[in-house]
């Protein structure tokens, strides 16, 4: 019984590795979207993206994620970043909840640099 237990924890734990973003570095982020083509995306506000935002990312602020569902299917590979890595985190989450399976978080914008 006690085998079973342990074999019922580590499928858990197996199936559960596939259900969170990631962190990525610009490298890494450029290599994908080079490869992948896959989507750098800002969720900082509208004000914020317009004063300043990476070449080629698209502005989708936090409090209209949900929407992403109307523009990119769950297989697109999205990459999200703001201003000190906090809205790029719960953004990222969110994604995963909505069911993207690959989501990685460049944190802050000045991790591009």
């Amino acid at each position: 019984m006690k085998k079973l237990y342990i074999l019922f924890i580590l499928i858990m734990l197996c199936g559960c590795s596939n259900s969170s973003y990631k962190s990525i570095t610009k490298d890494k982020a450029l290599k994908l979207i080079n490869e992948k083509q896959a989507i750098l995306i800002d969720v900082r506000s509208d004000l914020e993206y317009q004063s300043n935002h990476i070449d080629g990312s698209i502005s989708f602020p936090i409090d209209t994620i949900n929407n992403i569902e109307k523009e990119y299917d769950k297989n697109s590979y999205l990459i999200v970043y703001c201003q000190s890595g906090s809205r790029s985190k719960k953004a990222s989450n969110i994604l995963i909840e909505l069911g993207y399976k690959h989501v990685y978080d460049l944190g802050s914008i000045n991790n591009w640099d």
